[in-house]
């Protein structure tokens, strides 16, 4: 899988009926978040992307190097992880 566009992520106001989230300035490759303006969650969401993943990490790493890494959240941590880079399905 390629890297994904590093954040910061943000969402810009609609200037008609479309949100667009928009990293380091540059529009990503889908910009109209559920072409509708009430969809402000899922562009929220999105938009967080770079940085829960960056964070859910954090505490992986943190977990596994308290030797706290071998239970049932964890694991379901990990495989949140993997998803997110598109390593498991």
């Amino acid at each position: 899988m390629s890297e994904h566009t590093p954040g910061p992520w943000t969402v810009n106001p609609p200037p008609d009926t479309y949100l667009e989230v928009v990293a380091l300035e540059q529009p990503l490759g889908c910009t109209h978040i559920c072409g509708e303006v009430d969809s402000w969650p899922n562009a929220r969401l999105i938009a967080a992307a770079p940085d829960l993943l960056e964070a859910a990490e954090s505490v992986r790493d943190l977990l596994k190097n308290r030797g706290d890494g071998t239970g049932g959240s964890y694991m379901d941590l990990c495989d949140a992880i993997a998803k997110a880079r598109g390593e498991k399905s």
